[in-house]
């Protein structure tokens, strides 16, 4: 009988917020550095989500995700939790 481990991973779709230092709408974006203005990276490239067999969860019961410049595609690894 094999070890099933399970990482969920997702591609795109939306990030499920927890909890963020911008209490008004809960959404907690970088900012760009290299692109003039400095934009949310708000697009949605990848989530990730606890691993069962790990072990291993982001923060207290959280999700990490992996947004884009909607400019120029930088990406950002960032995560929330309870």
């Amino acid at each position: 009988m094999g070890l099933l481990i399970t990482f969920f991973v997702f591609t795109g779709g939306y990030i499920p917020w927890i909890i963020g230092h911008n209490l008004s709408c809960g959404k907690n974006y970088s900012q760009c550095v290299d692109c003039e203005g400095n934009p949310e990276m708000s697009v949605t490239f990848l989530t990730f989500k606890r691993c069962p067999a790990l072990d291993f969860e982001w923060g207290a019961g959280g999700v990490a995700y992996v947004t884009c410049c909607p400019g120029c595609g930088r990406p950002d690894l960032n995560w929330a939790s309870i």
